[in-house]
């Protein structure tokens, strides 16, 4: 029987980084999942995923994004396609606001690229928008749009040429651990490997039961409008992807790519659901597109157009909205990336590297510190 180096069980977002990197450092690697991704049963699809670097919390979040950034190119230049859409992040937040406040802190702390705009200099930059005053916005020159089913079928593509194996379909029953190894079975086979990388989403904590893992599934509508007036305006050549912070939600938002259309998502609030069920497709809550309306006549009129398409992701959601990336308690030839509460796409490339090279090379990153398991214990 083959031993593999590593088993990853979640071969999407985080799973297909950590599988790339690993495979990519010469180590055997078994990649598994219940569906085959991209797929709709989770967290990575709708196309599109924003990246920045402005966070107004844990420092740790803006060294992710630093070195995600050019590990994001780099696998541009691995895959031969474009991945990375440098469009600019607009954040738009009530001047008052402690996000506001704690951006421009850290952006002047890490001296980002950044420019901190009054309503009038946006609304003559982009004619789509209409800002309240009493706001103000925060740019991010190098922030940008990533492709997140491109991104993962890079990632699999290359981890397959690298050598790693992928089994899709292939949900896990059951986990033996053993002192050096684990012993993963599915419906049809079992595998062994030196060492396990859960990174299985809403999932985890099924696949792990003993852990009691704090991630709950939360759904998350999205939607595609098409622009009333002026689409030109909101074309991904003239307008940035957006966060905006409002008295009735935390929204964001991408630009239309060669006519997709305007796509919306709120990232706080949600219905708590049963991550092992399938989740209720789009439309079927009156709530669905009606907020995303009321967003849109606030801040970009021109936009509030036909609703082309909606879509249902799940997010993967802790208490405090923080990862969770550590080692079992018990077994520390076992690992888990979890949690990544709607806001862990941009990371996946660092995340990917870095946790590969703590389990192949023992190499500890201190910013894995915030998101240790043991906060909820």
């Amino acid at each position: 029987m083959t031993v593999f180096d590593v088993i990853i069980i979640g071969a999407g977002t985080m799973g297909a980084s950590a599988g790339y990197y690993m495979s990519r450092s010469g180590a055997s690697v078994l990649l598994l999942d219940a569906f085959d991704p991209p797929h709709k049963e989770g967290s990575h699809h709708g196309e599109t995923r924003l990246f920045r670097h402005a966070y107004s919390g844990e420092d740790a979040y803006i060294h992710w994004a630093l070195h995600a950034e050019r590990e994001w190119e780099a696998l541009e230049q691995a895959a031969g396609r474009q991945l990375f859409h440098r469009t600019g992040v607009l954040n738009l937040d009530p001047e008052s606001s402690p996000l506001t406040q704690g951006k421009e802190f850290k952006a002047r702390k890490f001296e980002l690229p950044v420019e901190v705009l009054t309503p009038e200099e946006m609304e003559y930059r982009w004619p789509g928008l209409t800002v309240p005053r009493g706001f103000r916005g925060l740019y991010e020159q190098r922030g940008g749009v990533l492709s997140c089913e491109a991104i993962i079928e890079s990632f699999k593509q290359l981890s397959i040429q690298n050598g790693a194996k992928l089994l899709v379909n292939s949900p896990v029953e059951r986990i033996a651990y053993k002192p050096m190894h684990v012993e993963v079975s599915t419906r049809t086979d079992r595998y062994v490997g030196r060492q396990l990388l859960l990174t299985a989403g809403t999932r985890s904590g099924t696949i792990l039961p003993d852990l009691k893992l704090p991630v709950e599934a939360v759904r998350k509508p999205i939607a595609w409008f098409e622009p009333k007036a002026e689409q030109a305006v909101f074309d991904s050549r003239f307008f940035p992807g957006f966060n905006i912070n409002t008295e009735f939600g935390e929204f964001y938002g991408f630009p239309s790519f060669s006519g997709s259309g305007l796509k919306i998502g709120r990232h706080d609030g949600g219905e708590i659901v049963d991550g092992r069920q399938p989740t209720a497709p789009f439309g079927s809550r009156p709530a669905d597109a009606l907020e995303f309306r009321q967003l849109l006549q606030q801040f970009m009129p021109k936009a509030e157009g036909k609703l082309l398409k909606g879509s249902v992701c799940l997010y993967e959601r802790t208490p405090d909205e923080h990862f969770i990336i550590d080692q079992h308690p018990e077994y520390s030839h076992v690992y888990i990336a979890t949690g990544f509460s709607g806001h862990g796409f941009k990371f996946a490339s660092s995340i990917g590297q870095t946790v590969s090279e703590w389990m192949l090379n023992n190499v500890y990153n201190e910013h894995l510190k915030p998101f240790s398991l043991s906060r909820f214990y």
